[in-house]
């Protein structure tokens, strides 16, 4: 399957890239280790990140660009606490790419809320009507 660039074109490109490398982070988890957690905490956020890529995909950018901040925020505080504790680099990598991740959906996030409370964002300018003719 392919998306276009058109709406929201690389947020979409990076939810689904971070969600599926996420995912992939978690089977390896498991896979190497036995880990269930990382293989739960893998596809949880990464399901999640990829749920938001396509709402982005579809045109939905602020629901879109809201979850993946969400779950990148999530991410980041569970994964950079254990950073902290255990000093798993793992963890720590983990971590930085869900800061970076949060940092750009909410930033896109905001934006989006900007645009979409604009009343008049898809509306022709009217003059008012003490200069209409």
């Amino acid at each position: 399957m392919m998306y276009k660039t058109g709406k929201g074109g690389k947020s979409a490109w990076i939810s689904l890239v971070t969600g599926l490398l996420i995912f992939i982070g978690g089977a390896i988890g498991y896979f190497r280790k036995g880990s269930k957690a990382s293989l739960f905490a893998g596809a949880v956020f990464g399901g999640l990140l990829f749920v938001s890529g396509r709402l982005i995909a579809a045109g939905r950018q602020l629901e879109g660009n809201s979850l993946a901040a969400g779950v990148s925020g999530v991410m980041t505080v569970v994964l950079g606490g254990r950073y902290i504790t255990s000093g798993k680099l793992h963890a720590g990598l983990v971590a930085m790419i869900g800061f970076a991740s949060a940092a750009y959906h909410t930033r896109n996030a905001i934006i989006q809320s900007k645009n979409t409370n604009n009343p008049t964002r898809n509306k022709e300018k009217i003059a008012p009507k003490s200069i209409r003719v």
